[in-house]
C-alpha cells in the first residue's frame, strides 16, 4: 500500500527510511521484495533512536495501532496510520489526549473516500442534488474468497482487530459520516457467526496439510512457489508462529461474518448497515434517500484475492457499477468516473494526498474522522453484546 510506491514512484518527495516489524524475518523479506537495503528492526523504540524519521506509517494488528501511534507522537513524529484508527473508544480516548499534548497530525487512511464515485456523490450530496439527505441504505457483501480470508488471518479474533464491525465496516462508517457531514448519535445492532469458525463440520491447524483438502469449500494454496507470501509468511512462521492460512473453522475465531446495524445521526439522518461475510458474489448496494431525490450506487467486484482464483459468475460484465439519479425531473444514469489503480482508483489518489500534495477537495481523514468511525463500530460491537442501544456520548466519556 505505502512501501512499495514510495520506493518507486515517490523518492522526489519522501524517503522510506527504515522497516520495522516484530517479526524480523518479515521486515527483512519486505526489504527483499522492496529491492531495498533498509535498515529493519523489530524493537520500535530503537528504531526511533536510530532513523531520522518525520512521519511514521503505522500498519500493525489493529489493536496494536494505538501504541505505536502514541509512541511515535511522543517522540514528535506524525502519524500515518491504516485504517481503523483503533479498535475501541477507550484507544481512541488515549490517541486524542496524546495527540491535544503533542500537537503533532494523525491522519488516517480511509481510501474509501478517494474512489472517484464515492467522491462524485459527496460532490453531489454537497451540492444538494437530492435535497437534504434523509435516510442511507448501506448493504456490503463480502464473497467466499474475500470475507473468508479474515477468518485465516489474525482479524479472526476480536481483541486482535475488533472484529469486521471495526476493521472492515469503519470503511462503511467513516464514508457515511463523510456524506452525511453529522455527528453519529445512538446504535442498536445484532450479529452472529453463521458459516465461519464454530460451524465447521470439520477443522484443522491450518490448509497446508490439511486432511479435509479435498472436500473443503475454503482449502487454499497460499504458498505456489516462488511467491511473496512465503517470503513474508512461510518462511517467518519460526519467529511467531503465525500462520497467513489458519483454518477458517478454528474454534478460536470469535468475531461476527453477519451484522445488521441501525443507527442516526444529530441531523436526523437515519441509516440502515449491512455486512456478510460469505455471500456468493462481492459487491456494494448503497441507497441515499433525500428531501428532494434519490441516489443508488451499486457495485459488483469481479476480483482476485490472496486467496485463489474468483469464481466467475458473469455478474461484473453484465451488471457492473452504476449509479442513478432519481429526481422529479426524471432518471439519470450518471457517469461514472474511471480511475487506474487497487481499491477502486482511490489507492493512487490516497497516497499523491500523502506523499507530495493535498488533493483539490482533499478528502483524507483526519483524527477526530477516524476517532467517528470506530465510535460507530465499537457500539455496533457493544450493542452486538449486549443486545442494547448504544449511546455515542456514552463512548466519549
Amino acid at each position: 500500500m505505502f512501501a512499495k510506491p514510495m520506493v518507486d514512484q515517490f523518492k522526489e518527495t519522501a524517503s522510506l527510511v527504515g522497516l520495522m516489524d516484530i517479526n524480523i524475518k518479515r521486515a527483512e523479506a519486505a526489504n527483499k521484495i522492496l529491492k531495498t537495503n533498509l535498515p529493519v528492526y523489530n524493537d520500535f523504540n530503537k528504531a526511533m533512536k536510530e532513523l531520522k524519521i518525520d512521519t511514521v506509517l503505522v500498519a500493525t494488528r489493529d489493536s496494536q495501532h494505538v501504541e505505536y501511534i502514541i509512541k511515535s507522537l511522543k517522540a514528535g513524529k506524525d502519524v500515518v496510520t491504516e485504517k481503523p484508527l483503533c479498535i475501541d473508544a477507550a484507544q481512541c480516548k488515549k490517541i486524542l489526549k496524546t495527540q491535544k499534548e503533542t500537537k503533532k497530525k494523525v491522519y488516517v487512511t480511509h481510501n474509501y473516500r478517494y474512489q472517484p464515485c464515492m467522491m462524485l456523490i459527496k460532490k453531489m450530496l454537497k451540492e444538494g442534488v437530492i435535497g437534504d439527505i434523509l435516510f442511507i441504505d448501506f448493504h456490503e457483501k463480502l464473497d467466499r474468497l474475500h470475507g473468508a480470508d479474515y477468518f485465516r488471518r489474525w482479524h479472526r479474533v476480536k481483541k486482535n482487530s475488533g472484529g469486521l464491525m471495526i476493521h472492515k465496516s469503519c470503511h462503511c462508517f467513516d464514508l457515511m459520516n463523510w456524506f452525511v457531514d453529522s455527528e453519529p448519535v445512538e446504535v442498536v445492532a445484532t450479529g452472529d457467526l453463521v458459516v465461519y469458525g464454530k460451524n465447521g463440520k470439520f477443522r484443522s491447524k491450518r490448509c497446508r496439510g490439511c486432511a479435509h483438502q479435498s472436500k473443503c469449500e475454503f482449502y487454499v494454496d497460499m504458498f505456489p512457489e516462488n511467491s511473496e507470501a512465503n517470503d513474508l509468511y512461510l518462511n517467518a512462521e519460526s519467529e511467531d508462529k503465525y500462520y497467513r492460512d489458519a483454518c477458517v473453522y478454528d474454534k478460536e475465531i470469535d468475531i461476527e461474518d453477519i451484522a445488521n446495524v441501525l443507527y442516526y445521526y444529530k441531523n436526523g439522518v437515519r441509516v440502515d448497515f449491512s455486512l456478510m461475510a460469505f455471500t456468493t458474489y462481492e459487491g456494494i448496494d448503497i441507497i441515499i434517500e433525500g428531501t428532494k431525490g434519490r441516489l443508488e450506487y451499486s457495485v459488483i467486484h469481479d476480483n482476485s484475492w490472496m486467496a485463489g482464483k474468483v469464481t466467475v459468475h458473469g455478474l461484473a460484465s453484465s451488471l457492473g457499477e452504476k449509479l442513478v439519479l432519481y429526481t422529479s425531473e426524471g432518471v439519470k444514469n450518471m457517469e461514472i468516473p474511471k480511475a487506474e489503480g487497487t481499491h477502486g482508483g482511490s489507492d493512487p489518489l490516497l497516497r499523491k494526498d500523502i506523499f507530495i500534495e493535498r488533493i483539490p477537495n482533499s478528502p483524507l481523514a483526519t483524527l477526530e474522522e477516524g476517532i467517528n468511525a470506530v465510535l460507530v463500530g465499537d457500539a455496533a460491537n457493544k450493542s452486538i453484546k449486549t443486545g442494547k442501544p448504544v449511546k455515542i456520548k456514552d463512548l466519549r466519556k
